[in-house]
């Protein structure tokens, strides 16, 4: 049987969607109540009282997911990561460059394709991670600055 469609007042309206429009970038209930200054308990009585706004919440979650593959992919195969203001939201077109990280190309590799990489994914992860940072053109790291890296560990 289906609901009857709940009326909100404007202001409950405007609220949700603003939440949910930070919600949707990262998918963190607590930052989305810190930067758009509502409670918890409201968003949390939200989820539990308004179907729409629990349908709409998960797909928030499903959209937060799909960035941070979006993010993770750009990072493995450009070492750029996106820039962040004071809040932790990406800020668009600025990034900072990173060296490429192989363990995360070794972790989205085994998610990915697990049959092939599950079992053996330390044992690919490196050679994995250099094709993916010489197809990038990110230049790789010379012997002197991996010998660096090694004595700091």
């Amino acid at each position: 049987m289906k609901e009857k469609p709940v009326k909100l007042d404007i202001k409950t309206k405007s609220m949700m969607d603003t939440w949910l429009d930070d919600f949707k970038m990262h998918g963190i209930i607590q930052r989305a109540c810190d930067n758009t200054g509502i409670d918890r308990e409201k968003v949390e009585k939200w989820i539990e009282k308004y179907d729409k706004f629990r349908d709409r919440m998960e797909r928030g979650k499903r959209m937060a997911a799909d960035y941070l593959e979006a993010e993770l992919r750009d990072r493995v195969l450009t070492g750029r990561v996106p820039k962040r203001d004071s809040k932790g939201n990406i800020i668009p077109g600025e990034y900072e460059q990173h060296r490429v990280s192989d363990t995360l190309a070794g972790e989205m590799l085994r998610a990915k394709k697990q049959e092939e990489y599950g079992k053996d994914a330390k044992a690919k992860t490196f050679e994995f991670a250099r094709v993916i940072v010489f197809k990038s053109d990110v230049p790789m790291p010379t012997d002197d600055q991996t010998a660096k890296v090694k004595e700091k560990k």
